[in-house]
């Protein structure tokens, strides 16, 4: 008995780190399906350091940033897609705009997002205004109009709330307009430094701002996604022409999710192309079955809204189609922009947006 009990001892020993260990690794084998993929790479290139280092982290505002959407979640998205458990996520429409101004008439509401404070905006192409709408959907005050004073609008493309500013994007004047919360006018942006020079802004299409004060603004021109810090310095540039898969043929719209991820929509290509924060590619979302025109694209989630002129879908984090409307089912005209906010979706669409709440229905497997 002397001669076996050190054997059975280092037997017992060695079981017991084998068992250990197979726990240990099975713990960090990463579940299927978790979503898009995240490289854990801060120092992928110098420019991304320290002050760039933090670029997009704990974003809870700016256009594009959802968080806590009643029903809705990775698993129930992929599983209806999958066509397991057949969630369906149905869009409830909300009332029609009211309170609108006779005169002057109201033209193509070409973008929209939510207001700061209460309530959503709208931008309007015909007239170049900025319009203001309460939570109800009642008209409340506009800003802007044609002109080249501070405030006043030439070509005016997309809007984004940023902390207590609202911005709009107006590439015929190659400057972003800033408006207080109240819309009266402020400053206008017209370029951001890089390593320690004035890079000014050629035709700024479309922007996106996190909480933290960083933004992404597509220069459709250059045909690239800068990538800007709180102060105002341009840390990376993505998608230039001659980077093989990464490069972008027309982008249109930026959106930025609440983990930092970005989608550029980039109809010339028709294609959602995704980044991580940092600029690095992690895929695409290739765009199929609508006509030919303007994209667009916001986030819900890991999920994204994807819309054309007469289609709007709700894709997985996989990529995978959830739910599909046309234009028709939503109202009349063209799908111009997107902005997603809680359990609420606006759609700029025709002359008028479209407001509506999320509701999930469980059908029959």
């Amino acid at each position: 008995m002397r001669t076996y009990a050190p054997n059975r001892i280092r037997t017992f020993a060695l079981l017991t780190v084998w068992l250990v260990a197979g726990v240990i690794l099975n713990m960090a084998v990463p579940c299927e399906g978790s979503g898009l993929p995240v490289a854990n790479t801060p120092d992928r290139k110098s420019t991304v350091s320290d002050t760039s280092g933090r670029f997009f982290r704990s974003q809870n505002e700016g256009k594009n940033v959802t968080s806590g959407v009643t029903g809705f979640s990775d698993s129930t998205a992929s599983a209806s897609a999958s066509g397991h458990g057949h969630t369906l996520f149905d869009l409830t429409p909300l009332p029609e705009l009211s309170g609108i101004p006779a005169k002057p008439k109201l033209g193509q509401i070409i973008a929209v997002d939510f207001h700061p404070e209460s309530g959503f905006l709208a931008l309007e192409n015909g007239n170049q205004r900025l319009l203001r709408f309460d939570r109800r959907g009642v008209f409340i005050g506009e800003a802007g109009g044609f002109g080249f004073g501070d405030g006043s609008l030439r070509g005016a493309t997309d809007i984004t709330r940023a902390g207590f500013e609202i911005w709009v994007c107006d590439p015929l004047a190659a400057r972003i307009v800033r408006y207080d919360t109240r819309l009266a006018p402020l400053e206008p942006w017209t370029s951001v430094v890089e390593q320690a020079q004035d890079v000014s802004f050629s035709r700024p299409v479309s922007i996106a701002r996190a909480a933290s004060g960083d933004a992404v603004l597509i220069e459709q021109d250059r045909a690239e996604a800068w990538l800007i810090d709180a102060g105002g310095r341009l840390v990376e540039r993505i998608g230039a022409f001659g980077e093989m898969d990464e490069s972008f043929g027309d982008p249109h719209r930026v959106a930025v999710a609440p983990d930092g991820k970005l989608a550029v929509a980039d109809p010339a290509q028709r294609t959602v192309f995704l980044f991580d924060r940092f600029g690095t590619p992690r895929g695409r979302r290739p765009w199929t079955g609508d006509t030919p025109g303007p994209m667009t694209v916001t986030w819900l989630n890991d999920s994204l809204f994807v819309a054309g002129p007469e289609l709007l879908r709700l894709l997985d984090p996989r990529g995978q189609t959830v739910r599909e409307w046309t234009a028709l089912d939503l109202g009349e005209g063209a799908i111009h922009d997107l902005a997603c906010d809680g359990d609420r979706l606006l759609v700029a669409q025709g002359t008028s947006v479209r407001r509506f709440t999320f509701e999930r229905n469980q059908s029959r497997p």
